[in-house]
């Protein structure tokens, strides 16, 4: 059966976009000659294999160079047909960090690569959008938005895998140079907390939110709780007797 790697940084949505392209059919195992835990599933025709996340292929801890090393190990082998490499839409230049490195090793071994743009629904709930096509020009490899929480552009992926080719002439850029030519201007979290902030800490709405939080707080303690802690002395009492 032909293998598909799955690799990017660790808070990436790697893992929700493996459980959905498997369909929770998977298996946490250590693969011959290889210590360090990885999950494989089955998606569609393809095993599809989940590495851990890593920010750098420049080790310093040794269980980062247990992790990269079969990471290597299996992009060498002849039966991994494809690299799928998760980029956080949201904070774009930590993904590319370590996607340009991905790229470059999969340029080594001859092997395609994928970027997926994850968490786009993130994007497109700020009306922002990011140039993937534009991406793809400068970076020399297909880049695809996805959302593993929608499953926003995962329909096609399959056909995509099936298709790409191993990475051609790239010209080299850095992953600060991509972002400010291609990221999104602001901070789509930063966006969301600020709209929070002018709410919970209004002088009118917040303290009256704060109010609700005390008295749901009061009543579970006082009265919800009432009947639960009459059972509990019933069975004791029960119990004793």
């Amino acid at each position: 059966m032909n293998r598909v790697l799955l690799v990017g940084k660790p808070n990436s949505g790697k893992s929700l976009l493996f459980n959905r392209l498997t369909g929770l059919q998977q298996k946490v195992a250590n693969f011959p000659g290889v210590t360090v835990e990885v999950k494989s599933g089955k998606w569609n025709n393809l095993e599809i294999v989940d590495f851990p996340g890593n920010y750098s292929f420049n080790p310093i801890t040794q269980d980062e160079v247990v992790a990269i090393e079969a990471f290597q190990k299996f992009l060498a082998a002849p039966e991994t047909q494809c690299v799928l490499c998760v980029l956080d839409a949201v904070q774009l230049e930590r993904s590319l960090s370590i996607a340009i490195q991905v790229r470059d090793l999969c340029v080594e071994r001859k092997k395609p690569v994928i970027f997926l743009l994850n968490m786009y629904d993130e994007i497109l709930a700020q009306s922002l959008s990011i140039d993937a096509a534009g991406m793809s020009e400068d970076l020399g490899v297909p880049v695809i938005a996805v959302s593993g929480k929608t499953r926003f552009g995962l329909e096609g992926l399959t056909e995509a895998v099936e298709k790409v080719r191993p990475v051609g002439q790239h010209r080299h850029f850095t992953a600060r140079d991509l972002t400010l030519k291609y990221g999104i201007k602001s901070d789509v979290f930063i966006r969301k907390m600020n709209r929070a902030d002018l709410f919970f800490l209004s002088s009118f709405w917040g303290g009256l939110f704060f109010l609700l939080i005390m008295f749901f707080l009061f009543q579970a303690i006082f009265t919800w709780a009432t009947p639960l802690m009459d059972v509990i002395d019933l069975v004791v009492s029960s119990l004793g007797q």
